[in-house]
């Protein structure tokens, strides 16, 4: 995988690859490695990431590495209201805000 090969990349799509959680796994290892702080959208839809793919997720996205991001796309897995929670959780943090849980 080559998150980020260009450290200004602005656009990352990933969508409709059939990827699960060991691949999200996979693409989150190489975006904590890759500084990508331009990263501006992430697609990861019509995959089949599930609630463990969206704690990683969070947990990544909670952190100051991705500060610019704003558009992630996850239309189309198999994520429930336990991965969403953790998701708005984490950015909400980033934006001060209040989850509407």
């Amino acid at each position: 995988m080559h998150a980020c090969a260009h450290a200004g990349a602005q656009s990352l799509v990933y969508g409709g690859l059939g990827w699960g959680d060991a691949e999200c796994e996979q693409i989150i290892a190489v975006l904590r490695s890759v500084p990508c702080a331009s990263l501006k959208r992430l697609v990861l839809d019509e995959n089949h990431l599930g609630d463990a793919s969206a704690r990683s997720l969070a947990n990544l996205l909670s952190g100051k590495s991705f500060a610019q991001l704003q558009h992630l796309g996850l239309y189309g897995n198999n994520i429930t209201d336990v991965g969403m929670k953790a998701l708005r959780t984490a950015l909400c943090k980033r934006r001060k805000c209040t989850p509407q849980l």
